[in-house]
């Protein structure tokens, strides 16, 4: 559900930023990516996902510069 939501969030503003969502469950990660959807990322979005999961669980950047060897270290 909470997943859901921040799609919903993301989608909702449209524009040509792509996005993923990595969840950690247990020690387990999952990268989620939607090639299929775009976001128009602004700080009003971001304002919106750090109410919803806190604004140290948010990371910018550009897929290029991500090593998908490690999963990012969400405290």
């Amino acid at each position: 559900l909470r997943v859901r939501r921040i799609c919903g969030l993301l989608v909702s503003s449209p524009g040509p930023d792509s996005f993923e969502i990595y969840l950690v469950d247990q020690g387990q990660a999952y990268l989620l990516d939607f090639p299929n959807h775009t976001t128009g990322f602004d700080d009003d979005i971001r304002h919106k996902l750090e109410q919803m999961v806190g604004s140290e669980n948010i990371r910018i950047g550009s897929k290029i510069e991500r090593n998908l060897t490690k999963v990012p270290d969400f405290k």
